[in-house]
């Protein structure tokens, strides 16, 4: 941390006097732990997407569609909750489509650039549910 960095001074002349001025000090760098090199190698949202498709089968429609909502230009929320939120299959117990763009944004299907887009893992994750 730079408060354990001495700063190291330049002796500077400004109109006829000598100052001793600090130098910019070294730039902070981070060191990836091997515990957090772990848990970047065991991060797989394709994986923990595909086993939330195997646990949520009933909702695997509402997934496809948001999904497929996001391709190309992508789409705004209220875009998706006026045609997601219609779905039957979310009266009981009631969702919304929020909660299934929670999902899918944790796991990096989907992002947000101006709107909603699929990202890479999201078009393998559409592609697995046989869309596409």
């Amino acid at each position: 941390p730079y408060g354990k960095v001495e700063p190291k001074l330049e002796e500077v002349e400004e109109d006829g006097k000598t100052y001793l001025r600090p130098t910019q000090p070294p730039e902070a760098m981070w060191k990836t732990t091997p515990e957090g090199l772990e848990a970047i190698e065991s991060n797989d949202p394709l994986a923990a997407l595909t086993q939330i498709m195997n646990e949520q089968r009933d909702y695997t429609e509402v997934f496809t569609e948001i999904l497929g909502m996001c391709e190309g230009d992508g789409a705004s929320i209220n875009e998706i909750k006026m045609q997601v939120n219609t779905n039957p299959v979310l009266e009981y117990p009631k969702k919304t489509a929020q909660f299934f763009m929670d999902y899918l944004d944790r796991n990096d299907a989907i992002e947000w650039d101006g709107a909603w887009k699929i990202t890479e893992v999201g078009r393998k994750l559409l592609q697995s549910l046989g869309q596409k």
